[in-house]
């Protein structure tokens, strides 16, 4: 899963987010996210395991 490094660009970077999120939902039995309702970067996560763990996820918003 670890490529070794940072990404060298925001390219890669947003291939190597792509590819974790892509790993953590086909490998977990479920998920708790711990992101505000607002924050629009890990919405797109949270709707992909949602929809690969049928709805066996629960979302955390921080104080």
């Amino acid at each position: 899963m670890l490529d070794g490094g940072p990404p060298p660009d925001s390219e890669a970077f947003a291939k190597a987010v792509r590819h974790r999120d892509t790993w953590l939902a086909r490998n977990c039995d479920g998920a708790v996210p711990v992101r505000r309702a607002d924050d629009r970067t890990l919405a797109s996560v949270n709707w992909q395991l949602e929809s690969a763990l049928d709805g066996d996820v629960w979302v955390i918003e921080p104080d």
